[in-house]
């Protein structure tokens, strides 16, 4: 349903970052990682792809990555308990 919608508005933000959510639970991280960054360059106010992209990274053990991303997070929402924990 996500790739559909995707090909139907290919500038989507929350259905690739949907897709990508799904593409993670599979196990198919760097499938996610790039539904995240299309995300983001679609809405770059979308902080959840963001904050999942930055877990993506660090399940692929690149932490630097990781790290700005949730850095990048923190400063578009801060304050924001979730992203502090």
């Amino acid at each position: 349903a996500f790739t559909r919608a995707i090909g139907l508005r290919p500038d989507f933000a929350r259905a690739m970052y949907n897709r990508g959510n799904v593409l993670r639970d599979e196990g198919r991280v760097a499938a996610a990682e790039a539904d995240y960054r299309a995300a983001l360059v679609a809405d770059p106010t979308l902080t959840d792809a963001g904050v999942n992209l930055a877990a993506a990274l660090g399940e692929l053990h690149r932490w630097a990555e990781a790290e700005a991303c949730y850095r990048r997070a923190l400063a578009a929402r801060p304050g924001d308990a979730d992203l502090e924990t």
